[in-house]
């Protein structure tokens, strides 16, 4: 499954609109609609009615709206807990040193 496309979904749901939610992200209508038809057709049911007039969330699509948002808060997270452990060093050092120098640490290090 697309994150992509889940983000759509959720932006599809926010705005009301599949045109408006195209607008928003610089996609066109068409590229939407594909989107929201390759979810539905992935997850066997149908997320939103759609009628000329109007754009409704199913049962369905109000479960699955509900995951979505868990699903991407969860990988939000974990990118920005990578994020923050990028490039910090952890663990243990371990130096050979010569007798003079360890001396020298010790008396001035404890």
């Amino acid at each position: 499954m697309n994150t992509s496309d889940l983000y759509l979904f959720i932006r599809i749901v926010e705005t009301g609109s599949i045109t408006e939610a195209a607008n928003q992200l610089s996609l066109t209508p068409a590229a939407v609609s594909t989107a929201l038809k390759r979810l539905e057709k992935q997850l066997e049911v149908q997320l939103l009615i759609r009628t000329t007039r109007q754009l409704r969330i199913t049962p369905q699509g109000e479960q699955f709206l509900f995951h979505c948002r868990q699903a991407l808060a969860s990988l939000e997270q974990g990118r920005i807990a990578a994020h923050q452990t990028q490039g910090k060093v952890s663990g243990n050092l371990r130096l050979s040193v010569s007798s003079d120098l360890e001396a020298a640490i010790h008396f001035c290090c404890g």
